[in-house]
């Protein structure tokens, strides 16, 4: 039998959305930061979380519209504004309640993400574009069905799928019917998840740099109102 004894090792459990944050939710941003300062001088090794994807409008990530797509209400404003990703006097609604309301959280996010991507626009370097464009590109195997989806989404005012017109409830269909509202809010989409998974990405790099893992679960139900249900 071998000699080599296993160390222990101890961590805690706290969804990301449960840090303190001026926006009625936990994010990405300075406190998820100064968590994982904390972990590391409390000789923490593990962060657990948990799922990373969407949730539904009672804040479950358990029943996610998408497999793949990362929680863009965990975009962090501050980092946005810091990374000239906002306009310098974007001001959003600062939400401070005992409880999260979820709608309003979802209604003061995704306006957030609209201003930045005016700005992305208007402002961005052709580095910082061409980043987007790789990132679309390496992921087309899951983002193309979801932005498709997410912006019929937008166009039927949230409801399922299955209660849309026959050419939109087809996905082949679906396609041989864009417009340019529909390109934009695909592109408005596909953003969201762009910037998602930098600050996502960043966050992740500094708590391994300091000796810090992320583990966690992973959505054990895809809602039937989903893309994946939709698209196969």
């Amino acid at each position: 039998m071998s000699s080599k004894r296993l160390s222990r090792r101890s961590g805690v459990l706290l969804p990301v959305t449960a840090l303190p944050g001026k926006y009625g939710i936990g994010d990405c941003g300075p406190t998820a930061y100064q968590f994982i300062d904390w972990l590391k001088k409390s000789g923490q090794r593990y962060w657990h979380i948990l799922p990373l994807s969407i949730p539904d409008i009672t804040g479950s990530p358990y029943a996610s519209l998408s497999s793949a797509a990362g929680n863009w209400l965990m975009i962090s404003p501050e980092t946005l504004l810091a990374q000239k990703l906002l306009p310098p006097d974007w001001h959003g609604g600062i939400i401070r309640q005992s409880s999260v309301p979820y709608r309003q959280v979802f209604q003061t996010k995704w306006q957030m993400i609209r201003a930045s991507f005016t700005y992305f626009q208007a402002h961005t370097t052709s580095q910082s574009r061409q980043q987007f464009e790789q990132f679309q590109k390496s992921q087309k195997f899951w983002l193309d069905d979801y932005v498709l989806f997410q912006a019929l989404k937008d166009r039927h005012q949230q409801q399922p799928w299955w209660s849309w017109t026959a050419e939109w409830r087809n996905p082949v269909t679906a396609r041989q019917h864009l417009d340019q509202h529909l390109i934009k809010q695909m592109q408005l989409h596909a953003y969201a998840q762009w910037l998602w998974t930098i600050q996502w990405d960043a966050l992740k790099m500094y708590a391994n740099k300091n000796k810090v893992e992320i583990i966690g679960d992973m959505p054990f139900f895809v809602r039937h109102d989903s893309v994946d249900v939709w698209s196969h």
